[in-house]
């Protein structure tokens, strides 16, 4: 398969061909240039799809991804000044999750949603509860701690709140919030596509 970056992106566009696709590709686009972005776009790139997954850096590091929210704002930022929109996926109820990190992660979200309009561009947002995930670090963590992960049910109050039938699954509440403060970060940080 083609190496992104040097290989697909050096095609000259009047040499290219329309595939009407969606292209699967994991990509660090902090790793790319300006041109590079550019050139995205002018191939037909109209949105990608990032895991940002949470705003803390707490959080984030837990997770092992970057803990640098304003490298993951700068990045972004880039992809609209491209003119390429974003779908940023969010996780709330993580283990240990506090009412604070998940003011950040709403934050972050909403700082991108009006980044975006600046720019001309589209912000949106998918959210999940946390659910572990069988043979995952964190599945295994909690297992050795004692944590009981027996049932993955569909989670159908949170279906019926934000209109997507899909991934609303639940095993549990693994953070330090309520039910009500957890469902509710999930719907206002869904809300942010409005």
């Amino acid at each position: 398969s083609p190496y992104f970056p040097q290989d697909i992106s050096n095609i000259p566009l009047d040499r290219s061909f329309f595939v009407n696709q969606p292209l699967r590709h994991v990509l660090s686009f902090y790793k790319l240039s300006d041109a590079h972005l550019l050139k995205l776009k002018r191939s037909g790139c109209k949105e990608v799809f990032i895991g940002i997954e949470s705003g803390s850096p707490r959080i984030l590091k837990m997770i092992r991804k970057t803990s640098d929210v304003d490298l993951v704002k700068r990045t972004i930022k880039r992809l609209f000044r491209a003119g390429i929109n974003v779908k940023g996926y969010f996780i709330f109820g993580f283990e240990g999750e506090t009412f604070e990190d998940m003011q950040m992660s709403y934050d972050l979200a909403a700082w991108l949603k009006e980044a975006s309009m600046k720019n001309g561009t589209n912000f949106r947002t998918s959210v999940f509860q946390f659910r572990p995930y069988h043979g995952t670090k964190l599945y295994r963590d909690m297992i050795l701690k004692g944590r009981i992960i027996d049932e993955i049910v569909h989670h159908k109050d949170l279906s019926a709140e934000i209109g997507r039938k899909q991934f609303n699954f639940t095993s549990g509440n693994f953070s330090e919030v309520s039910d009500e403060n957890l469902r509710e970060f999930i719907i206002k940080t869904n809300g942010i596509n409005r």
